[in-house]
């Protein structure tokens, strides 16, 4: 019996699936939030801009007192056009969607900035984990 055994071996795990499940610590529980936030924010925006849609999302933060908004082209007016029905015609005015957009750029420039620091933030965190396991200290 001949069996061939030539498989290749992978050297890196890939894309995994990862386990939905509740993030206990509370550190690593906010930065999960403030990344997916970030990301959320970021594929809102791309929406709008590619197929023209009008989006608002909501998003209460852990901390009670805290409310993220992100609407296209601005949260209130999607809202009050959702809730009456009727489409403002001011927003069909160049001037407010070329305003909205330099608006909604700086919005996507910061948010991009600010998930860059979040990233900084936690690979510092790992570092020092290690480091801690390791009896050294920073």
């Amino acid at each position: 019996m001949n069996v061939n055994t030539n498989t290749t071996v992978k050297k890196t795990q890939g894309r995994r699936k990862i386990a939905i499940k509740p993030i206990y610590n509370q550190n690593s529980r906010h930065v999960t939030f403030s990344k997916h936030r970030l990301d959320l924010f970021k594929r809102a925006s791309e929406l709008c801009i590619l197929a023209g849609a009008e989006i608002v999302i909501l998003i209460q933060s852990l901390k009670p007192q805290t409310l993220f908004t992100f609407g296209h082209p601005n949260a209130d007016v999607v809202i009050d056009c959702y809730l009456t029905g009727k489409y403002s015609s001011s927003l069909s005015s160049s001037s407010t969607d070329k305003f909205n957009l330099q608006k909604n750029n700086q919005y996507y420039s910061q948010m991009c900035k600010d998930l860059k620091a979040e990233k900084k933030k936690e690979n510092y965190e790992d570092v020092k984990m290690v480091n801690i396991d390791n009896n050294l200290y920073l």
